[in-house]
């Protein structure tokens, strides 16, 4: 057998990736039926950098085919690592430009920095 290319290498880690983030979209569902509630916060070491490449890789293929320009900037501002939920944000991170990637011409150009949250308003007030 021969080894892998390195192309096959990049599609096989792509495989991986998607299908984790997968599993744990189906064992949140699980998690909601069972206990009846929302799914627990997996809090823990997060790679935003890293997360927007797999992210755009997963959505390149898709692009390509509809012959549109995929990029992504990343401001120095965004930290290497934070603490946060990393399916959640795969989930934004795929969801946001997969659905430009859906309805666009053109070029599709995720643009990722640091902001200040906005308040949040009571619908009570």
């Amino acid at each position: 057998m021969r080894p892998a290319t390195p192309e096959q290498n990049e599609f096989a880690q792509t495989v991986r990736t998607s299908s984790d983030a997968l599993l744990a979209v189906i064992n949140d569902i699980l998690d909601f039926k069972i206990r009846g509630g929302p799914p627990r916060s997996g809090a823990a070491a997060v790679q935003p950098p890293l997360c927007i490449e797999e992210a755009i890789d997963l959505l390149s293929v898709k692009a390509g085919e509809k012959q549109l320009n995929l990029a992504y900037s990343i401001t120095d501002a965004v930290p290497e690592i934070v603490t946060g939920d990393v399916t959640r944000l795969r989930q934004v991170l795929v969801n946001l430009p997969n659905n430009a990637v859906s309805s666009h011409a053109g070029q599709v150009e995720l643009i990722v920095r640091l902001g200040m949250p906005r308040k949040r308003q009571s619908l009570n007030q």
